[in-house]
C-alpha cells in the first residue's frame, strides 16, 4: 500500500471518543430529538440545536457543557452556523445571533422569513438565507437588516453549500444550481435524484450527492452521484453497501468525504471509488428505534459528530485527544472562585472579614436586628467628686482645683449605675466633660461644664 492510502487508512479509524444526552431545556418535559449539529470554527466547541428550539455547546471532546439558552419557544432550530461573529441559529421564521456565552445579541424575524432551513456565509460577509420559499435573502449582520432579496425559479432552496467560485443551492425536487456568490445569478444546474434531494455537499473540484429516486417505490437511492466541477458533468456513480443519508468532505483531503445512514453505519470513501482494500464501515451504537438526525465533520477532520431523534450526541475521533480545529482561540470561563482561608475554631485574632460574603438582594440575614435594637443611647461621665468642687478656686469663669492623685493618668471611667443613680442620657447635650487627671497638681474645669482640658 502506498504512503498516500496508507494515510487515508490512518484516517478512517475512527472510534467513539465520548457520548451526552442533549439538554432539552427549561421547558421541555420530555427528551426532545436533536435537529441541528455543528463544530465550532472558532473555538474546540460542539453545538447543538434540538426540536424544542434549545441550543447547547459542549466543550473540546469530553463533551463538557459549556453553554446553554433557550432561542425558541416552540420551533426548532434548523441550522446552526458559527464564525468571528458567534453563533446563528435559525429557525422556521427567526434568526437568532449569540455569544459564545450565551447572550444574545440580536433576534430578527419578518414577514419574508416563512419557512427558512439553510444558511451560509458569503464572500462579503452578508448571510444568505434560504428555505421552503422561492426567495433568497441576504442579512447585514452589523446593521441587522435585509439588504437584498432574490427570487428563484427553483422549488426553493434547503441546502446551501458554499464553494470558492459558487454558492451551492438545492432544493427539493433534486435540482442543484451553482449561483455567482456576488450577483447570485445562475452559472450551472444540475439534475441529481429523481425524487428529492437528502444531502450534498462540495469540496475542490467535485460535488456529491445523495437522496431519493422512483424504483417503482419511494426509497433511498443506493448511489451517489459524483460531479466534476472543472467539465460541469457527471462522472462515475459510488454504490454503497448501505441506504446514504448524509454525507459531508473531509477537508484535509480534496476528494475524500462521510457518507452516513440513518441506521448508524458510516463510511469514508474517496471520489474516483479507486481505494483498495474497501473502506471500513463503521456502525454508531444508537438506542433502540433512533435514527441519526444530524451529522457533522470538524475542520482538523478529526473529529465526527453524530446525533439522534432520541436526543443522544456522539462524537468519533482519529486520535484519543482529537482537536476541532488546527488553531482554536481560547474558550472564554467564568472567573474560578477564590478559596477562602480555613479558621481554626478557637482562632480569636483573625477577623471575619477575611470571608468573602455574598450579595444577599432583598433577603434578610441573622445579624439584622430590629429598629428598636438599634436605638442610639450615650454614655453619662462620672460625676465631679464632691470633695473636689468643695475645694475649687475660681479665677473669672475658671475654676482650679488641687489633683487628688486617686486615678490614672489620661482615664475617666463612664458613669454606671452606682453613680448615676439610673439617670439615662436622651441626647448629647445633656453629657457633663470634666477633665482627666493628670500628674500634675491641679486641674481647670469650666464653669459652664460643656468644656475641659488638662493643665
Amino acid at each position: 500500500m502506498d504512503a498516500t492510502k496508507e494515510e487515508f487508512r490512518v484516517m478512517e479509524e475512527y472510534a467513539l471518543l465520548s457520548n451526552a444526552i442533549a439538554d432539552s431545556g427549561s421547558n421541555a418535559s420530555s427528551q426532545l430529538g436533536v435537529s441541528a449539529l455543528a463544530f465550532d470554527t472558532e473555538e474546540e466547541l460542539l453545538w447543538m440545536g434540538n426540536t424544542g428550539g434549545h441550543v447547547t455547546s459542549y466543550y473540546t471532546y469530553q463533551l463538557q457543557k459549556y453553554t446553554s439558552f433557550q432561542v425558541h419557544e416552540l420551533n426548532e432550530v434548523r441550522y446552526l452556523l458559527t464564525g468571528s461573529f458567534g453563533v446563528l441559529s435559525l429557525t422556521q421564521n427567526s434568526l437568532r445571533l449569540s455569544i459564545r456565552r450565551g447572550l444574545t445579541a440580536f433576534t430578527h424575524s419578518s414577514e419574508l422569513l416563512k419557512d427558512m432551513q439553510c444558511m451560509t456565509v458569503l464572500p462579503s460577509n452578508l448571510i444568505l438565507l434560504g428555505g421552503h420559499q422561492k426567495t433568497l435573502i441576504e442579512f447585514d449582520l452589523e446593521r441587522i437588516k435585509q439588504v437584498r432579496i432574490t427570487d428563484i425559479d427553483e422549488e426553493g432552496c434547503v441546502i446551501i453549500r458554499q464553494h470558492p467560485k459558487f454558492v451551492c443551492c438545492g432544493d427539493i425536487s433534486g435540482k442543484i444550481t451553482l449561483r455567482d456568490p456576488n450577483s447570485l445569478r445562475v452559472q450551472h444546474t444540475f439534475s441529481t435524484h429523481s425524487i428529492t434531494l437528502s444531502d450534498f455537499d462540495v469540496h475542490g473540484n467535485y460535488l456529491v450527492t445523495c437522496g431519493y429516486s422512483n424504483r417503482n417505490v419511494y426509497t433511498p437511492d443506493r448511489f451517489l452521484m459524483v460531479y466534476d466541477l472543472r467539465m460541469m458533468r457527471q462522472v462515475t456513480p459510488i454504490q454503497m453497501m448501505f441506504l446514504p443519508y448524509l454525507l459531508r468532505f473531509v477537508p484535509a483531503f480534496s476528494s475524500r468525504f462521510c457518507v452516513v445512514s440513518q441506521t448508524g453505519q458510516f463510511q469514508l470513501l474517496d471520489t474516483s471509488a479507486s481505494l483498495t482494500p474497501p473502506p471500513l464501515i463503521h456502525n454508531v451504537e444508537l438506542t433502540p428505534d433512533a435514527y441519526i438526525t444530524a451529522f457533522d465533520v470538524s475542520s482538523s477532520c478529526q473529529a465526527l459528530a453524530f446525533a439522534d431523534n432520541a436526543g443522544y450526541i456522539y462524537l468519533y475521533g482519529a486520535s484519543n485527544e482529537a482537536l476541532f480545529n488546527n488553531f482554536s482561540q481560547p474558550t472564554e470561563f467564568a472567573d474560578p472562585l477564590e478559596p477562602v482561608p480555613s479558621i481554626s475554631f478557637d482562632d480569636v485574632m483573625t477577623p471575619y472579614s477575611t470571608i468573602p460574603m455574598p450579595y444577599y438582594g432583598d433577603e434578610k440575614l441573622f445579624s439584622d436586628l430590629s429598629p428598636e435594637l438599634c436605638q442610639k443611647t450615650y454614655r453619662l461621665p462620672q460625676p465631679i467628686d464632691p470633695q473636689m468642687l468643695s475645694k475649687m478656686r475660681m479665677v473669672g469663669s475658671i475654676g482650679y482645683v488641687p489633683n487628688p492623685g486617686n486615678k490614672r493618668r489620661n482615664q475617666m471611667p463612664y458613669a454606671n449605675s452606682d453613680n448615676t443613680s439610673g439617670r439615662v442620657l436622651k441626647s448629647p447635650s445633656e453629657c457633663h466633660y470634666c477633665a482627666t487627671p493628670t500628674s500634675s497638681p491641679s486641674a481647670i474645669y469650666s464653669s459652664n461644664s460643656s468644656t475641659s482640658q488638662n493643665h
